[in-house]
């Protein structure tokens, strides 16, 4: 008989990692999408993130993806500890709190739901409300 003898699969084991400009395209479309959200903003450190995404994906040949306004982390050691930050502006109509906390959900819900990816961490900066 060829092969394994005791029948078990001997693929060997391997991994699949979700990029980091991918989860940010969620997280930025699902931010979006949150009733009270008017549009994503880069704080610093944002921009620092946007500029270096934009540069490798155009380095690479590709169409940098949307994630204005989301920033997104592997912590160390651990590689699958994700932290996604995301810099947002909402309506004065609507309590604050209650748009940074449906944000968060949103977020963890669509990067869960198209990338299986489970984060550590949303972290919800709003930088400006604007009253109407």
């Amino acid at each position: 008989m060829a092969g394994n003898e005791s029948g078990a699969d001997m693929t060997p084991p391997s991994e699949c990692v979700v990029a980091e400009p991918v989860i940010a395209s969620i997280a930025a479309e699902a931010a979006q999408a949150t009733p009270g959200v008017l549009r994503l903003a880069s704080g610093v450190a944002g921009l620092v993130a946007q500029l270096r995404r934009e540069t490798r994906a155009r380095w690479s040949g590709l169409d940098p993806a949307p994630g204005t306004g989301v920033t997104v982390r592997r912590d160390e050691p651990e590689p699958g500890d994700i932290s996604v930050r995301v810099d947002l502006v909402v309506s004065g109509d609507r309590t604050a709190v209650r748009v940074a906390t449906a944000v968060q959900r949103a977020v963890r819900d669509a990067v869960t739901e198209n990338t299986g990816v489970v984060m550590r961490s949303i972290e919800v900066s709003i930088v400006d409300i604007e009253l109407s």
